[in-house]
């Protein structure tokens, strides 16, 4: 049979047209498999919403605010803190399986983390809030890992600033320096938590408790960890100038027990106390002397402090804690013993560093060496019993003593 030439062109043609449709279709599809993907994986916001402080921002558009969103996209270094090792990432499971991960013996259901997409999985982090009488640790469902949960929870309390620390962080701390939530949680022995071994304890204690708990609603899974804060019991003067002292004890390289000691014996914490000799305030600060070195070599500026300054609670805090420290690493920086530098401290904090140095030298500098060739209990003795004023005599005594009390109380 003879076929047309037109007949055999429109076969051609419409042989053309289906695979090109047929290509089009397939890469319509694919979009739209890409967007279902992409919006499937977009953040959402933050689930759990108490009242408080909020310290870690909920999402807004793609999971990012100003301040650390709740949920966001980790980076894809891996191992990195912006994506967490595999180990520590629940895998996810079929249905409504539900995992069970066993912690020192006890087994802690966690419900299954969302099917990943064919792209990377989108993980979140956790989030701390801060309320009048408990700490809240929520950890979205993908990253409800024991191990994870139980780093978390250990580093929320041991690190000095963890609002600023990345919570899921494997670097270490340091243990130096006192955990912010110190005495304000206490383990399930009613004691305060300092070291890794305790803290940890503790979380396996939480995992077992009816302090750990699930939620789950329009914006996910969660599991919700709730841990008890207590007020600590200080005494009232204590409980007033804690913060400051903290601070300031921070700043000039002072313990905070020998501020709170030496303010106890000079003032007895009275923020108007005013001696014989015109001393002011909550730590007996001379205008002419003391408050002069400050602003003069802590302040840079010239003059010396008025009444008022020295009245201000704050500043006289401040000023005797920074006085404390100028005695300690400047003038007698070259004293080798600590306890003999904090005696000589102490002593010249009420006496005048002239008069102490006197006992042990013509000079200075010929005390300083002879001091540094005594014992503690030689340079104690000397204090204690050849000062020329019995009042100093005597003072080392009382803020020897008022400090070792003060390290307990703080450190209890």
């Amino acid at each position: 049979m003879k076929i047309h030439p037109s007949l055999v062109s429109i076969l051609v043609a419409s042989g053309l047209l289906v695979l090109v449709a047929g290509e089009a279709f397939s890469s319509f599809q694919n979009w739209v498999r890409l967007q279902g993907a992409v919006a499937a994986k977009a953040p959402v916001s933050q689930v759990f919403e108490p009242s408080g402080i909020r310290l870690i921002s909920s999402s807004g558009e793609f999971g990012f605010n100003k301040g650390e969103p709740a949920k966001q996209r980790l980076g894809a270094e891996p191992g990195s803190v912006n994506n967490p090792a595999p180990e520590t990432v629940v895998q996810p499971m079929d249905g409504a399986q539900e995992a069970e991960v066993s912690t020192e013996g006890r087994k802690v259901a966690f419900s299954p983390a969302p099917a990943p997409t064919e792209f990377s999985e989108v993980y979140a982090k956790p989030s701390l809030v801060v309320l009048e009488n408990e700490l809240i640790i929520e950890f979205p469902a993908e990253i409800a890992d024991a191990m994870l949960m139980k780093r978390v929870i250990a580093r929320v309390l041991l690190s000095a600033q963890p609002f600023n620390d990345d919570l899921l962080s494997r670097k270490s701390l340091d243990y130096q320096k006192t955990p912010y939530f110190y005495r304000q949680v206490l383990d399930q022995h009613r004691q305060p938590i300092r070291y890794p071994a305790n803290a940890f304890d503790y979380a396996d204690y939480l995992f077992s408790s009816k302090q750990m708990e699930k939620i789950v609603d329009e914006e996910g899974a969660f599991t919700v960890v709730s841990i008890p804060l207590v007020k600590a019991d200080y005494p009232k003067p204590v409980q007033k100038y804690k913060d400051w002292v903290a601070q300031y004890a921070r700043d000039f390289k002072v313990e905070p027990a020998l501020v709170f000691a030496v303010m106890e014996t000079e003032s007895r914490f009275k923020p108007d106390a005013v001696s014989r000799s015109n001393a002011l305030g909550l730590m007996q600060l001379k205008a002419d002397a003391a408050g002069r070195d400050i602003y003069q070599r802590i302040d840079q500026k010239p003059g010396m402090p008025n009444a008022a300054e020295l009245f201000d609670e704050r500043n006289n805090i401040r000023m005797g804690t920074a006085y404390l420290g100028l005695l300690k690493h400047e003038y007698l920086a070259e004293v080798h013993n600590l306890q003999n530098k904090e005696m000589l401290s102490i002593a010249s904090y009420n006496g005048g560093l002239s008069t102490v140095l006197k006992l042990f030298g013509d000079s200075p500098e010929a005390a300083i060496k002879r001091i540094n060739q005594l014992h503690p209990k030689q340079v104690y003795r000397k204090l204690r019993f050849e000062h020329a004023s019995r009042e100093t005599r005597d003072y080392l005594d009382k803020v020897l003593k008022a400090k070792s009390r003060y390290q307990h109380l703080l450190s209890a």
